[in-house]
């Protein structure tokens, strides 16, 4: 299965024209869950010679960076959320969400009109 569903305290549906995932969706909601999310591990490096904190999901391919780690995971998360939606704009499965030890970066699905 490509996606992981999961509750948070949101109130975004994710329904796509994609029979998996409106499957996923109907299954999320009668658990009870108001939305859903996949979740990537993150990786961190400081670079010596800009002062950035580089961080990089590998799995979906981005990156980015900032003065400090919270701010490299802010934008982090903002360009997840955009290569997220243009992949399902595209009619693209997501990768599966990441598991083991490490950050990891949530970043919810965009609502998607039926």
């Amino acid at each position: 299965m490509a996606l992981e569903w999961r509750a948070i305290s949101l109130n975004t549906l994710c329904v796509s024209r994609d029979a998996e995932t409106v499957s996923m969706y109907t299954r999320a909601r009668r658990l009870g869950m108001n939305a859903a999310y996949v979740q990537y591990k993150v990786s961190l490096t400081w670079d010596e010679e800009t002062n950035q904190m580089d961080a990089a999901i590998p799995t979906l391919g981005i990156g980015d960076c900032g003065p400090d780690t919270n701010t490299a995971l802010d934008y982090l998360r903002e360009m997840a959320a955009f290569h997220i939606e243009c992949l399902l704009d595209e009619g693209e499965r997501l990768p599966e969400s990441d598991e083991g030890e490490g950050v990891y970066i949530r970043v919810p699905l965009p609502v998607r009109a039926g």
